[in-house]
């Protein structure tokens, strides 16, 4: 998530920040996802000449990069006014004036590097105390616009019922316009993002508002890839041999990406930016095991035996094959009632091991991932 407390203070520039690397947010190096960052822009100019908003949303299985997409998008809208949101805002006014207090805006340097300013402004106890989140908006968005950034938006349906209607009206006041103010939801989340949305009484976006996003197309996985091994490694000689490598492994998926380019990373460090045979090979032992680990923790917490009954799953479909909830769940009823294997099926669609794709029809959206579940785990189909 986009969220200020996460950006250092660099102490030569009062004022300005730059993020802290974690598991979340922008990218190291980013490349790709041009026609959604150009649709969103779009939207912006059009947000702004109407004076009124509405909802971007952009979903997609883990590790596909959604928040670093929203982080790109962010930085490359300059003169908007942005604000983190993660949920209360949007029935709990103080919680929006909040937000709005501690709102950023993205600027570029003359050297074309992104400065980042972060306002921690008092909050207008008169506005806190308008009815309505949307009546804060109303009252302290300014001109210029403003963009509410949620990402992990999936988690909306958990609001509790006696705020639900709040939440729902705020949505759609900026979701419709109605806000007489350039406000712009830009939101993110797992698969079943647009059924929390229309949950919420949100169902109808406007075209070219909804993205699903997937594996990065090969050019800007290799210029990814690229960046990593020349810029980050300082990579010496023809870095095409491990690019094709690493491009092999990881699909085209970020996440995957990240697993063997920091372990490139880390390797060319050590060897001084050399590039020999024996190197990559370390680089992609390391990365198997990173991604492996990332996979295991896509199902952590789950009982083995749930394991098993996902590789039940795959292993009747090929990788990114379509399946229908009634398959899936007869699948899941392996060993247990129907009751018990509905709920593992919401559960598996709010960890993003399967996703919902067109109307009634679902897929592992990571091909990768399920050939590692049916590897490891299909061979105890036959117990129990």
């Amino acid at each position: 998530m986009l969220n200020p407390d996460l950006f250092q203070p660099l102490p030569q520039q009062e004022g300005a920040y730059v993020y802290d690397d974690g598991d979340r947010g922008p990218a190291e190096f980013f490349h790709g996802r041009k026609d959604i960052r150009a649709r969103f822009h779009r939207v912006l100019a059009t947000a702004h000449a109407k004076k009124a908003g509405t909802t971007f949303l952009v979903q997609g299985a883990p590790g596909a990069g959604k928040s670093a997409l929203l982080h790109q998008m962010c930085t490359e809208s300059e003169g908007w006014v942005l604000a983190n949101i993660g949920g209360p805002e949007l029935w709990n006014p103080v919680a929006m004036a909040q937000a709005l207090g501690k709102s950023y805006t993205v600027t570029r340097t003359i050297s074309g590097g992104v400065e980042i300013k972060v306002f921690s402004g008092g909050v207008d106890k008169e506005v806190a105390g308008s009815a309505t989140p949307g009546e804060v908006l109303r009252r302290q968005a300014p001109p210029t616009g403003v963009i509410l950034v949620f990402d992990e938006a999936q988690t909306l349906p958990k609001i509790s019922a006696h705020v639900e209607m709040e939440a729902t009206a705020t949505l759609n006041a900026i979701h419709n316009g109605l806000l007489g103010a350039p406000v712009v939801l830009l939101t993110a989340g797992l698969g079943t993002t647009k059924i929390a949305y229309k949950k919420m009484g949100v169902s109808r976006f406007k075209r070219g508002c909804v993205h699903q996003i997937e594996a990065l197309g090969l050019q800007a996985q290799q210029a990814v890839i690229r960046d990593w091994l020349t810029i980050a490694g300082g990579a010496k000689g023809d870095v095409d041999p491990w690019i094709d490598a690493i491009t092999e492994k990881s699909h085209g998926w970020p996440q995957h990406m990240i697993c063997y380019a920091l372990c490139a990373k880390d390797v060319l460090d050590q060897t001084g930016g050399e590039m020999s045979s024996a190197a990559l090979e370390e680089v992609l032992a390391f990365g198997d095991h990173d991604r492996a680990a990332y996979y295991a923790g896509r199902v952590d917490g789950l009982k083995q035996s749930d394991i098993v009954r996902i590789a039940q799953v795959f292993s009747g479909v090929a990788p990114s094959e379509h399946m229908s909830k009634e398959d899936i769940i007869d699948s899941l009823q392996y060993g247990q009632d129907q009751a018990c294997a509905e709920k593992l099926f919401e559960d598996l669609l709010h960890r993003g091991v399967i996703a919902h794709t067109t109307v009634g029809m679902y897929q592992s959206p990571i091909p990768s991932f399920h050939r590692w579940i049916v590897q490891n785990f299909g061979k105890d189909l036959g117990k129990g």
